[in-house]
C-alpha cells in the first residue's frame, strides 16, 4: 500500500528536525558556513582549462562523504578534490590537488588530516583557514614538519563583493 506524498515529505522533515535538534546551533551554522566555503573554493577552479587538461573537481561537504585520497582501507576526505580519471567516465583516478577547508571551530581539530594529506606523493595540498587564522596555523605546520609541503591560504567573506575571497599566505 502506498504511503501519501504528503506523509513522505512530512517523515523526511521529522527525521530531519531530529537530526537538527541535536545538532548545536553554533555547529549547524559552523557547518553551513564551511560547506558555502568548500563551494566558493571549488567554483575558483576554471572548468574549460580543467575540460581540455581532463581533470574533474569533486567536493565532500558536511555529512555526506563520497570522494577520498588513499585506499578503501586507509582514506582521508579531502573538502575539494581535483583529479584525474582513469577513463572518461571512471569514478576512480590519481587526486592531484587536495583542500582542506578550516572554520574557527575545526581549526585545532584535524592535524593529523593535515599531515597525511601533505605527506601524500604527487599530491599538491592546499590549507585554506579563516583569515586572521594564519600565524597560528603556520605554527601548528612547523610543529607538524609540514610547513613546506603545504600551500596555505585564508578565506573570509566580502560584503562589498558579496562573496568568499581566497588569498595565498606565503
Amino acid at each position: 500500500k502506498k504511503i501519501p506524498l504528503r506523509l513522505h515529505k512530512f517523515g523526511y522533515v521529522v527525521k530531519l528536525y531530529k537530526r537538527l535538534s541535536k545538532m548545536d546551533t553554533t555547529d549547524l551554522l559552523d557547518n553551513l558556513i564551511h560547506d558555502q566555503v568548500v563551494l566558493a573554493s571549488a567554483a575558483t577552479y576554471n572548468a574549460q582549462k580543467l575540460d581540455e587538461l581532463g581533470l574533474k573537481v569533486n567536493v565532500n561537504l558536511s555529512g555526506s562523504k563520497s570522494m577520498f585520497v588513499g585506499t578503501q582501507e586507509d582514506h582521508i576526505y579531502p573538502d575539494v578534490l581535483v583529479w584525474k580519471p582513469e577513463s572518461p567516465n571512471a569514478s576512480k583516478g590519481k587526486t592531484v590537488i587536495a583542500e582542506v577547508i578550516e572554520t574557527k571551530k575545526t581549526l585545532d581539530s584535524n592535524p593529523a588530516r593535515w599531515k597525511a594529506l601533505a605527506n601524500k606523493v604527487g599530491i599538491i595540498f592546499y590549507l585554506i583557514v579563516p583569515k586572521g587564522e594564519e600565524a597560528k596555523v603556520i605554527l601548528s605546520l612547523n610543529a607538524l614538519e609540514i610547513r613546506n609541503q603545504t600551500k596555505l591560504q585564508t578565506w573570509h567573506w566580502d560584503s562589498t563583493q558579496k562573496k568568499y575571497l581566497f588569498e595565498s599566505v606565503t
